[in-house]
């Protein structure tokens, strides 16, 4: 704790590297340190700010992932910027690949507050990444996947349709990736819907026959 109090210091007084190393000094000495893994990413956020410089973004994303991993209660609040960064700041797909490399290591359940985000980046161009994350989910928490998953699919098809008669031009949005069309976002969520109910059929049955009993169209 002393080397990472040592490293926030070094940072406000502006000198990097010194902190730099504190910060990993104070990770080797202990690996679950509370507040080592969320402090050294959000210096290494920092630096990537200040500097541009791509390696630091994929430390900062690592560090949070790792500080989620090691049971830190505030670094699940940094999911947030790493669904960000993962959208807008994913340089040469480095992002992407720090995800993919400590996601696995991540209990499940800490995306679940994040499952809409996820379903909005199956339109975007980190889709692979989400897609990944949302089947993982459907294997151990297919309830909490459900609704939302569904929701979006008749939304998906919906804009294919309207796209297929011509009442929708081309996305103008310049975040939207322009390979990463309805038709496509709607295959990704397909697939995850046809792994949900292939794993847990008899869950899926009950469901689809509680939203016919009330009477519902859109969840």
């Amino acid at each position: 704790e002393i080397f990472r109090l040592k490293g926030e210091f070094l940072h406000r007084l502006g000198d990097g590297e010194q902190a730099h190393n504190f910060y990993l000094a104070s990770l080797q000495l202990n690996r679950n340190l509370e507040k080592g893994w969320p402090s050294w990413g959000t210096f290494c956020d920092h630096r990537y700010v200040e500097s541009n410089d791509p390696v630091f973004l994929e430390y900062a994303v690592s560090c949070y992932l790792q500080g989620i991993k090691y049971g830190n209660a505030s670094g699940r609040s940094k999911i947030a910027r790493v669904l960000s960064l993962l959208s807008f700041d994913n340089v040469n797909g480095m992002v992407g690949k720090a995800v993919d490399k400590h996601a696995d290591g991540l209990p499940l359940w800490v995306w679940l507050a994040w499952v809409p985000q996820l379903l909005v980046s199956l339109q975007r161009p980190e889709a692979v990444h989400a897609k990944n994350i949302l089947m993982k989910i459907s294997k151990v928490y297919p309830q909490a996947l459900y609704y939302s998953l569904r929701t979006f699919l008749l939304e998906r098809r919906d804009a294919g349709a309207q796209r297929a008669a011509g009442k929708d031009g081309k996305d103008t949005n310049p975040d939207y990736d322009a390979s990463v069309t309805p038709a496509v976002a709607f295959d990704s969520a397909k697939e995850v819907m046809e792994l949900l109910r292939r794993d847990h059929a008899n869950l899926a049955s009950e469901l689809e026959l509680l939203l016919t009993e009330v009477g519902s169209s859109r969840f």
